[in-house]
């Protein structure tokens, strides 16, 4: 590793070739700055780095992959020049490690993870275009930063019904167009979760809460909610609207005043206190005998 940098400078079209299988246990140590003055610098393969710097210069990754590894320094940086360095693919692979983004990540078509690991994310955001998939494997944690779903293509979001390798990140749904798809189980730990625009699907999905968390999730129509065992407060910051089923399995509170909607079939289990408690017309919710159930704001 060292201080050594590894830059791509020149004039004239460049090309970044990689092996073509995907790499999760050997990589470019290196940090690698982009610093073209002219033609193109072309990634192709599956390209397995630690750090990359954008200074200059037009980049074209196409469908490659990146795969962003650290085995044994516990931190990295990036700065990829926010669109200028717009990802096809990007693996995150490291098994315990702060990454600080100095300028936003773009990722246009896929979003994962490579291995067992746990990531904190610092600094500026990742902006998804694509779709999202969290492995059973992986920890994305919280920090500073924010996974923005945004654009106008359709995506999934497809989230990991494990309870160890739970979603932390602040995140925030800002769709210009297209639907995201709700996929699974979204396990969520934590942060801070924000719906701003888009049509969201919600499926067959369960949003999992884990712990204490802030929803301001508005308008959007989740599928089914679960809370799982502990002591914990989820704030609300604005209403929370759901078709299917309210399992609370913890000891919950529920702060900020908001009106919790149901807008389906709903089951409703584990004894709750609500601050408002609205069933749209026509629609159905069932209470599970012998709890109790509380309306606060009367």
């Amino acid at each position: 590793f060292g201080t050594t940098e590894f830059h791509i400078a020149g004039s004239g079209n460049q090309s970044i070739t990689f092996p073509s299988a995907a790499a999760t246990s050997y990589y470019f140590a290196l940090r690698i700055v982009i610093a073209s003055t002219g033609g193109t610098v072309t990634w192709t393969g599956n390209n397995s780095i630690r750090e990359l710097f954008y200074t200059s210069g037009t980049v074209a990754f196409g469908t490659s992959a990146v795969y962003f590894l650290d085995e044994t320094l516990g931190s990295n940086t990036f700065d990829t020049g926010g669109s200028a360095c717009s990802f096809y693919d990007v693996y995150f692979c490291n098994h315990n490690i702060t990454t600080t983004l100095n300028s936003n990540l773009v990722v246009t078509h896929l979003l994962s993870s490579g291995n067992v690991g746990r990531h904190y994310f610092n600094g500026s955001n990742i902006l998804c275009g694509g779709d999202f998939t969290h492995l059973n494997t992986f920890v994305w944690d919280v920090g500073t930063s924010i996974l923005i779903f945004q654009g106008s293509a359709n995506q999934i979001w497809t989230g990991s019904n494990d309870t160890d390798y739970f979603f932390g990140m602040n995140v925030t749904i800002n769709k210009s167009g297209g639907t995201l798809t709700l996929a699974s189980v979204i396990t969520y730990k934590t942060g801070t979760f924000t719906y701003t625009a888009g049509t969201v699907d919600p499926g067959t999905s369960t949003l999992q809460i884990l712990a204490a968390a802030t929803l301001n999730t508005s308008t959007l129509d989740w599928n089914n909610i679960t809370f799982t065992a502990g002591v914990y407060t989820v704030t609300l910051s604005s209403g929370l609207k759901l078709s299917g089923n309210w399992t609370n399995n913890a000891t919950l509170t529920l702060a900020g005043n908001q009106t919790v909607t149901f807008d389906g079939t709903s089951i409703i289990a584990g004894a709750t206190t609500f601050y408002n408690f609205t069933i749209n017309a026509g629609k159905t919710v069932s209470l599970t005998s012998t709890q109790t159930f509380t309306i606060s704001n009367i």
